[in-house]
């Protein structure tokens, strides 16, 4: 379907659950109409209406609007009518078990990384990231994982402004940067980065791929109270045999994110 077929009120509602969605500070009425470009005294009527039926939450004393539980709600069905996600989930937190690490399970949306699957250890789960939905992708190694076939030219059209904004000191800021980095990753086809997002943690991690296209990403994270080269080459084995068990479920069941 075309852009102009779609319906435009509807367009609306999807592009304010997405804003409140991708912020932990919330959004004031001014500050959501200008994230999706609408006049407010458009929106507040369906701001009203979402938060009156539980898909946003109104703070009155910040006056900012928060994603509210019915739209987790309706992420939590999702999760738990999709029979592939769950094996996938099994798959991941057998690989948990046996490293006892955590591990995340990602897809890129837009220039961050959208956290599907969290399996912290020994065995608890979690939907989200422990920190939030969504992290700058150049930040961690499950972005550049989903990024690694990209070109330079997609790069700097996915990251338009320089320099991008650290999380650490240790956060690359360079697009340039960034490029050296993922091709560095390509021989070895799996990508790390080293307290770029996390102040104390290393991660590593494998791009899934369907039919040669990268779909999602899967990594294990390291504290560095446990980092040790032992460590490192047990979570790089187990991320290659589970990134092939999975790879081999999404393409037998035709399964995309």
């Amino acid at each position: 379907m075309q852009n102009k077929e779609l319906h435009r009120p509807t367009l609306r509602v999807l592009h304010i659950l997405e804003a409140a969605a991708n912020t932990r500070t919330g959004v004031t009425l001014t500050e959501m109409a200008e994230r999706i470009s609408a006049p407010k005294t458009s929106i507040l009527p369906i701001l009203c209406t979402l938060a009156n039926q539980g898909y946003l939450y109104y703070n009155r004393q910040s006056m900012r609007y928060f994603i509210g539980m019915k739209a987790y709600e309706i992420g939590q069905n999702y999760m738990e009518r999709s029979s592939s996600l769950k094996d996938i989930s099994e798959i991941i937190l057998n690989m948990v078990n046996v490293c006892g690490e955590t591990a995340h399970f990602a897809i890129l949306d837009g220039g961050s990384v959208l956290y599907l699957i969290t399996h912290d250890s020994p065995d608890r789960v979690r939907i989200f990231s422990p920190s939030s939905a969504h992290l700058p992708a150049y930040a961690t190694s499950l972005g550049k994982a989903l990024m690694l076939d990209y070109s330079l030219t997609q790069l700097k059209t996915l990251y338009p402004e320089e320099p991008l904004s650290p999380l650490t000191p240790n956060t690359i800021t360079s697009v340039d940067r960034l490029y050296e980095q993922l091709q560095g990753f390509k021989a070895e086809q799996i990508t790390s980065e080293h307290e770029e997002s996390n102040s104390h943690i290393s991660c590593y991690a494998v791009p899934i791929r369907k039919k040669q296209k990268i779909i999602a990403a899967l990594s294990i994270s390291i504290p560095h109270t446990r980092f040790t080269p032992e460590k490192v080459e047990l979570c790089k084995i187990l991320l290659k045999n589970t990134r092939n068990r999975i790879e081999e479920l999404v393409n037998t069941n035709d399964l995309n994110f």
